[in-house]
């Protein structure tokens, strides 16, 4: 079995259950793990040179995780809270428009003519 996991960067969610932040390499899509280590998860989790903590979906080509991951579960399938109230992290969000601060495109009100 892996040694245990670094604790550094355990959050708490609302519920009051200890989570980290992860990235999945294959998609870039960001999620939340439970810090604990779970026999039975379905993700493979390391944390990488730079610190961050990524995980993979276990199974097909590979079912079993590496010497160097732990077995992890995502956290909302084992949230307590409703489901609108569980956590999600934040991707990538769209650019806001400042109307001030962009030109107004020709044609439109108040561009030129």
């Amino acid at each position: 079995m892996p040694t245990p996991h670094p604790t550094r960067g355990v959050e708490h969610c609302k519920c009051g259950d200890p989570i980290r932040k992860a990235i999945d390499p294959s998609t870039g899509e960001r999620l939340y793990v439970n810090a604990a280590v779970n026999p039975a998860g379905p993700l493979a989790c390391f944390t990488d040179d730079t610190g961050t903590l990524r995980c993979r979906t276990l199974g097909g080509d590979q079912p079993n995780p590496a010497s160097f991951e732990w077995r992890a579960m995502r956290h909302f399938y084992t949230c307590s809270l409703p489901p609108n109230q569980r956590p999600r992290p934040a991707g990538r969000r769209r650019a806001r428009r400042h109307p001030g601060l962009q030109q107004v495109l020709f044609g439109q009100p108040g561009g030129r003519r």
